[in-house]
């Protein structure tokens, strides 16, 4: 919350149903923040952070990723 950006996998201590986004080194991760954007009826955008060079990017989500305005 220290610079008001939302994120899919941030730490609450609370995993919702459906949520799978336990650790971004996983070969599914992608897979698992298109499926929770699809089924959450999130806007398919948005960016990465890459931990080891501490880098952003733009998430690369499936092109027929369904998402909400």
């Amino acid at each position: 919350h220290h610079v008001n950006l939302p994120t899919l996998n941030g730490y609450s201590g609370l995993f919702p149903d459906g949520w799978a986004l336990f650790d971004p080194a996983d070969d599914s991760y992608d897979d698992a923040v298109a499926a929770w954007v699809a089924a959450n009826d999130l806007p398919p955008t948005g960016c990465s952070l890459s931990l080891s060079d501490r880098t952003w990017s733009d998430l690369d989500l499936p092109a027929d990723t369904a998402g909400g305005a």
